[in-house]
């Protein structure tokens, strides 16, 4: 198999486990809202959700990276989600406030990573192709 085809299904099936893991994640936050009284609901829905988070950024540590900024901010994107999946299993103690504020500072310096890689390679396909639209 090619290896940007197998790059692109191992991109496809991350980005599944994301969108689960968003959705589920989405759920519990709406119910935290609507009935906080289902606490057992949204501790699963936020668990599916964070587990979901993890796998897709442990699925990304399997594409190979370009840079070693994407090295970065993909092992940033793992300890971010780790944080979380740690904060939601001992979510009742105090502490787990501050591990999610450090997961969100990580999660922060994640974003910055992968904007500056996008704003890279944005810059390296205007130089080999020219001005060049995705959308038109």
């Amino acid at each position: 198999m090619n290896k940007d085809v197998e790059r692109y299904y191992t991109m496809i099936i991350s980005c599944l486990f994301d969108k689960i893991g968003a959705h589920a994640y989405l759920f519990g936050a709406i119910l935290t809202v609507v009935d906080s009284t289902k606490v057992e609901t949204i501790w699963t829905l936020s668990t599916i959700g964070v587990c979901g988070f993890v796998i897709g950024a442990a699925i990304n540590l399997m594409i190979p990276a370009t840079t070693y900024l994407y090295i970065w901010a993909d092992y940033f994107n793992l300890l971010g989600s780790l944080l979380y999946l740690l904060a939601t299993i001992i979510a009742r103690l105090q502490i787990s406030q501050l591990i999610v504020i450090f997961g969100d500072t990580i999660y922060l310096i994640d974003s910055i990573l992968y904007m500056l890689c996008w704003f890279q390679e944005r810059r390296l396909v205007i130089e080999q192709y020219g001005q060049y639209m995705l959308l038109k």
